[in-house]
């Protein structure tokens, strides 16, 4: 099949290339698309855009029946795509969480099974996300990149302790016995061994989500205290 990738900036764009890159290596020709007059020489459409309304406006004349057009925005219905069903396209979005596990939401049992079929091409399992959980999925994803963000200074700073770079992912699988917060004095310590200001402040904000989640009043406190400064 060939596919046409209309690039955007941002995660849009970003989110489109590396799922046009899959669909690559599954075998599919993939090509850019620069004019909307263009999107009659392919297949199979993904919108790399953060306004699909606008894109979906520009192109909506050269699609033609059994055109597949997919969106990779988290946070985005199907909505803007509903112009595109009249001219006889089936369209969905299609959003990678996981290597193995990608978000869609199609409108029918047409467009669940191509779209379950290119997510399984790219070696993946489809999951159906709703438009009423959009913005939640669109949020979690926001989460994962902080936690992800976050795992990344803790697996820096224990191979530093434990001086070994290659903790890989048996350390990741491994679950801490004991997830106590420490206190105040410690966490004040350890902040202020922190040189990155960026990273100082995250720290005092997810101690104080933690204290929050535990019931650590002091802990709390201090960084409240600590943000004021």
């Amino acid at each position: 099949m060939r596919v046409g990738v209309f690039h955007g900036p941002g995660y849009a764009g970003r989110m489109a290339e590396y799922v046009a890159s899959l669909l690559e290596k599954a075998g599919h020709t993939v090509v850019s698309l620069f004019e909307p007059s263009e999107v009659a020489e392919v297949q199979a459409v993904v919108l790399g855009t953060g306004d699909v309304p606008a894109l979906v406006e520009q192109v909506k004349g050269h699609i033609r029946p059994h055109h597949i057009v997919m969106h990779v925005l988290p946070g985005q219905s199907l909505e803007p795509l509903a112009p595109l069903c009249g001219a006889g396209a089936v369209v969905g979005s299609v959003v990678p969480v996981w290597e193995t596990r990608w978000a869609v939401e199609y409108t029918d049992e047409v467009s669940q099974t191509v779209l379950e079929l290119l997510v399984r091409e790219c070696g993946a399992e489809a999951v159906l996300v709703p438009a009423s959980k959009r913005a939640l999925l669109a949020t979690g994803l926001s989460w994962l990149r902080f936690a992800e963000d976050v795992g990344a200074e803790a697996y820096g700073a224990l191979s530093a302790a434990l001086e070994d770079t290659n903790l890989g992912d048996g350390l990741r699988r491994e679950r801490r016995t004991m997830r106590v917060l420490a206190d105040v004095p410690v966490l004040e310590q350890q902040r202020a061994g922190i040189v990155d200001p960026g990273k100082a402040r995250i720290f005092r904000q997810l101690a104080r989500r933690a204290a929050e989640q535990d019931g650590r009043e002091e802990v709390e406190l201090w960084a409240m205290q600590e943000e004021e400064r």
